[in-house]
């Protein structure tokens, strides 16, 4: 099993785009055990409330986290232009890690991105999630193709990222 942590902006984008109801089918393909940080689930629904994720949470599939005070302080210290949300998944994820777990984070920021790499934990960003759902064929590329000006209204995704996108589900 791969821990796996969400992080805001890449829950927001799901919301968003209402296609939250993808982690449920997507996690258990792919062997994920689905988590989401305390201040991530703060972040998601501090200007409104998030349904689909509530009924993911009551039924097991994306499970609450909170990550070490201390190790979440030192993050803290050490990257004080992150936000606590991505604190939070970074510093459960440097957690697991310690245990020897596999663990991967999903964001599309590439500030935690960065920071990901220098701590040694994978990350995958949204469009990396979405191609997943079209290898697994849980969308077709029709859907696919609908869905990129969803991406594009309500992610900061580059034009470029949205090209290269485009391009690899068209093979």
């Amino acid at each position: 099993m791969v821990i796996v942590l969400l992080d805001a902006c890449f829950v927001i984008g799901l919301r968003d785009c209402n296609k939250t109801f993808l982690l449920p089918k997507v996690a258990p393909l792919l062997s994920w055990k689905v988590y989401i940080p305390n201040a991530v689930y703060k972040e998601c629904t501090v200007r409104a409330s998030d349904q689909n994720l509530d009924e993911l949470i009551a039924n097991g599939s994306v499970i609450p986290c909170q990550s070490e005070r201390d190790v979440f302080e030192k993050i803290r210290e050490r990257y004080p232009n992150l936000g606590i949300g991505e604190i939070d998944a970074l510093a459960y994820a440097t957690s697991c890690d310690k245990r020897k777990g596999a663990v991967l984070m999903i964001t599309s920021d590439q500030r935690p991105i960065k920071v990901a790499s220098e701590l040694g934990i994978k990350t995958l960003t949204t469009l990396d999630f979405f191609k997943k759902v079209y290898e697994l064929r849980q969308m077709t590329k029709e859907e696919m193709y609908e869905l990129i000006p969803l991406l594009e209204k309500h992610m900061w995704l580059s034009p470029k990222a949205l090209d290269n996108f485009r391009n690899e589900i068209s093979k």
